[in-house]
């Protein structure tokens, strides 16, 4: 088993006035060679945005682009024709294919907006875009709230071209929860809030774990816990 423990603190940061981020990866003007993306997974940013300021409209291509409000809202716009607002209740993703150009602000005038927001290798190169948002279902204590899938999957609310998965999980104090990796998969784990035991090491709020060659890993809740779980594939 190979398991990097990646601290809150070490995490890149670049504060722009309007937006505060925080980089798990390089990415705009955070670079660190050591730091260039987890198998398929290459972007997770943590954003808080300050209101009614946010992303003028800029262009993508061939990602899997996810976004997960934390607190606040987030108005879309794209030359798609999708508009709208995503909640805190909610999941985004954007298929940005052959090419997608879109905007992002924080909806509120008043209130600041946090979200994660995830860049995925796809595994279908010049695909048409595509956009989906749905909400996100209650989360059961020790049940796996699967997210996003790959596109043949049925068990998720929105889908990617990627033979991917991205859940959350709450766990309570005490309690202990084992995910099953496929072979040639790796699993990225954000402590959303809470603390947990990943392996036997100890992550604490917005610290994350990167775990490959490991078939079985055990996560144990030091504290009620909330977890972002990404698996993707390594090559």
């Amino acid at each position: 088993m190979t398991i990097r423990i990646h601290k809150k603190e070490e995490r890149g940061q670049m504060d722009y006035g309007w937006l505060y981020a925080r980089y798990s990866f390089s990415f705009a003007n955070y670079f660190n060679p050591e730091r260039m993306g987890f198998g398929a997974l290459k972007v997770l940013n943590n954003d808080t945005i300050a209101p009614g300021r946010g992303f003028d409209t800029h262009c993508h291509r061939d990602f899997e682009i996810i976004t997960i409000p934390l607190d606040g809202a987030v108005r879309h716009a794209d030359n798609k024709g999708n508009s709208g607002v995503v909640n805190s209740n909610q999941v985004q993703v954007m298929s940005a294919g052959t090419g997608i150009c879109h905007s992002e602000y924080n909806a509120s005038e008043s209130e600041p907006l946090e979200l994660f927001q995830i860049w995925i290798e796809t595994n279908q190169m010049a695909a048409e875009p595509r956009y989906q948002q749905a909400d996100i279902p209650q989360i059961q204590n020790g049940v796996l709230c699967n997210l996003v899938g790959s596109m043949e999957s049925n068990d998720s609310v929105v889908q990617i071209h990627q033979d991917a998965r991205i859940a959350l999980l709450r766990l309570q104090a005490g309690e202990f929860f084992e995910y099953t990796l496929p072979a040639a998969q790796g699993l990225f784990v954000m402590v959303v809030e809470g603390s947990v035991s990943v392996e036997g090491q100890e992550l604490a709020r917005r610290d994350s774990a990167e775990i490959q060659d490991q078939q079985k890993v055990t996560l144990a809740a030091t504290d009620e816990t909330k977890l972002l779980l990404i698996q993707v594939p390594l090559q």
